[in-house]
């Protein structure tokens, strides 16, 4: 059954990671009809769409300090590369730094990167995620009606233009 609405390379991992994931989603969008959880989910998932500058400056500083370091190292074969990304990747978002104390130039580099990302590129999404939310929060009451008026005009469209023929369209006007 799962297999029959998916995609048609149903063998592909990612494309079952992302229907997955749309599935999901999905679920959330599902929830907003209900008063108490909508006017709490819909500011947090609009806060998403105000992240995306964030989000970029953040992928530019990781890939810049990927590059520094891999060329400090001097990384030459491709299983390497793997475990320093995963290893970069931690040092940044866990603000942790490398247990073993290697090359000083390195090292420096390392304390003054993971400084400046924890410090200053994570408190600028606090900072984001928090003016994002107050802003969508205060609209909390004309973001509801907004959304509502949008899934009812979906509907609306919908049956318009995906018409049925469950019933007459006679009986269709009544009900």
């Amino acid at each position: 059954f799962f297999q029959c609405w998916m995609f048609v390379d149903c063998h592909n991992v990612h494309l079952r990671v992302f229907a997955i994931f749309l599935c999901w989603t999905s679920l959330l969008q599902a929830l907003t009809p209900f008063e108490r959880i909508a006017r709490e989910l819909i500011p947090l998932m609009l806060c998403a769409k105000g992240l995306l500058p964030s989000i970029i400056l953040a992928l530019v500083f990781f890939a810049a300090f990927f590059h520094v370091i891999f060329n400090l190292k001097g990384v030459r074969s491709l299983a390497t590369v793997d475990d320093l990304l995963l290893e970069t990747f931690s040092m940044l978002f866990t603000s942790s730094l490398p247990a073993e104390a290697g090359d000083p130039c390195i090292m420096a580099f390392v304390i003054l990167a993971v400084c400046v990302f924890s410090i200053f590129f994570l408190n600028i999404f606090i900072g984001v995620i928090s003016e994002q939310y107050s802003h969508w929060k205060s609209m909390g009451d004309k973001t509801y009606q907004q959304v509502l008026c949008h899934r009812s005009l979906v509907f609306c469209l919908r049956a318009h233009y995906l018409p049925t023929r469950l019933c007459s369209g006679h009986a269709a006007w009544v009900f």
